[in-house]
């Protein structure tokens, strides 16, 4: 296998890994407080602490990789990470815990920095598009869906219990003859908004797999697709360079 694909297929396994500890704790929660007998907060800080770590070294990040190289960074992010899980699993109570998790945010800000930047430097301008749609998933308000593209319909792996999609079968909507590029999730409802290889852009909800138009097929394939805060407005682009905002207010 080509260079690139194994590279990419890193990237691929460190997006996944950042949102599967976003919610995991989540679902674990009950587990986490009765094994290290802790309280609600303990345990709720074991979440907050690897999201504000994450977030707020995103951008020194991503200066750390212009100066010392992308693929490095990476590649020193994922091994933290990998440490800090590791760390997590033998923690023995509540402070413990709350710390490897920072470590894990460490880790997961130096890996989403820099995953895009180096499917960017690895692919010519006519791949990257099929690239970045690979790494493109994304978790359903609640954390009950994880949608993930790549394929010509939607995926959505069911994470509704502790053994999350073990033993049960995904869902498919939104079928097409053209590979889903990248998905967006709404961050208050469950819709999932789906860019296609032929410039089209559907919302699909998950409850019944109804289907609106948010914009007609062009001539690119769609690459990035963003929601507003309020779930009002999502931005689209594709991968001739255009771009656009839909209002369903």
């Amino acid at each position: 296998m080509d260079k690139k694909w194994w590279t990419l297929l890193a990237v691929c396994a460190g997006t996944f890994m950042l949102l599967l500890d976003v919610t995991i704790v989540i679902v674990a929660q009950p587990a986490i407080q009765g094994g290290l007998h802790a309280s609600f907060s303990d345990v709720q800080w074991t979440l907050d602490a690897y999201a504000l770590t994450l977030a707020s070294l995103l951008l020194t990040s991503g200066v750390l990789a212009d100066r010392y190289g992308r693929k490095r960074l990476f590649a020193i992010g994922l091994a933290i990470f990998t440490v800090g899980s590791l760390l997590c699993a033998l923690a023995w109570n509540e402070v413990s815990i709350i710390v490897f998790r920072i470590v894990q945010g460490v880790g997961g800000a130096l890996i989403m920095a820099n995953s895009g930047a180096v499917i960017a430097d690895l692919y010519p301008r006519e791949q990257r598009g099929r690239a970045y749609g690979f790494t493109s998933l994304g978790w359903t308000v609640g954390g009950r869906w994880l949608a993930t593209s790549g394929s010509t319909q939607i995926i959505l792996w069911p994470f509704q219990t502790k053994d999350g999609p073990m033993g049960k079968q995904p869902r498919l909507l939104a079928p097409s003859e053209h590979r889903i590029g990248v998905v967006a999730c709404h961050p208050k409802q469950d819709i999932v908004a789906v860019g296609y290889g032929d410039g089209l852009v559907l919302l699909v909800r998950i409850e019944d797999g109804a289907e609106i138009l948010a914009k007609k097929p062009g001539d690119s394939p769609v690459t990035a697709l963003a929601w507003s805060a309020d779930g009002m407005l999502l931005a689209w682009g594709t991968e001739s360079g255009q771009a656009g905002i839909v209002d369903l207010a």
